[in-house]
């Protein structure tokens, strides 16, 4: 039994992981450049909120693939309940970023989902787009800006594909330490 709903589990989890890829790949080429900073302004908000109530989650995120297992499925849970609120709030701008990472994590909690978190974060980039994400950040009030502006070009480790556009070397000093 157990392993059955583990395994339900397992397919709910990548159904909604390639449900977000295929949202963020429908886009026309022309508007992702668009859209991307203000999402990962509001992603490094989130990210920043996160890391402030639960240091554990800048943990996870630096984790290696497959580390963390029962903490990352834990702050699954979390981000569901933030998104629930979120939506009952009616701000779908914010249940894209937590959905953001989210899907992230269980890209982090299984191998086989990997490759689909490389993929979203080569399309998420934001690499080289650090002033503009700082500026949507800085038209947003929240608590949190000042630490999401050394955020705005985080891409979690495990999905800094070497060859991919989110090659180490590309992010500024700043960002690689994180």
């Amino acid at each position: 039994m157990r392993k059955w709903l583990a395994k339900k589990g397992l397919e709910q989890s990548e159904k909604e992981i390639k449900s977000f890829l295929e949202q963020i790949s429908n886009y026309p080429a022309t508007e992702i450049p668009e859209l991307i900073p203000e999402l990962m302004s509001l992603v490094a908000i989130i990210h920043a909120g996160l890391n402030k109530f639960d240091p554990e989650f800048g943990l996870s995120l630096n984790a290696s693939l497959g580390e963390r297992h029962g903490k990352i499925l834990l702050q699954i849970v979390q981000l569901n309940r933030l998104m629930n609120d979120a939506h009952k709030n009616n701000q779908p701008s914010m249940v894209a970023a937590i959905k953001v990472w989210n899907i992230t994590l269980r890209c982090m909690s299984n191998t086989n989902f990997h490759h689909y978190g490389i993929k979203i974060w080569t399309t998420l980039s934001p690499i080289g787009l650090e002033d503009e994400i700082i500026q949507f950040i800085d038209e947003i009030d929240n608590p949190h800006s000042e630490s999401a502006k050394l955020l705005a070009c985080y891409v979690p480790p495990q999905f800094r594909d070497v060859n991919s556009a989110l090659k180490l070397g590309d992010m500024p000093q700043k960002f690689k330490d994180f």
